[in-house]
């Protein structure tokens, strides 16, 4: 049986920061994207266990410092989104 990880709401904030550029982002896009949601900036703790959890559940692809929601999750993101 493998763990689950814990998701919180920081993560769900996170996530929907790396769906609003609506391509490969870099950090920096996700963070304005964060901040202009939610009128904060994520901190390092929370970007880094959200990436973390994320690239572990491969819910996103990591290339050279881009971030991109991996395309088989795509579609359900953009439904929960609109």
């Amino acid at each position: 049986m493998t763990d689950s990880p814990q998701w919180t709401w920081s993560d769900g904030w996170i996530l929907t920061a790396l769906f609003i550029p609506g391509k490969r982002a870099d950090l920096h896009e996700i963070i304005a994207a964060a901040d202009a949601t939610n009128h904060a900036i994520p901190t390092k703790e929370e970007m880094s266990q959200a990436l973390t959890k994320f690239v572990q559940c491969r819910l996103i692809c990591e290339e050279k410092g881009h971030y991109t929601i991996a395309s088989e999750y795509l579609a359900s993101i953009e439904t929960a989104f609109s």
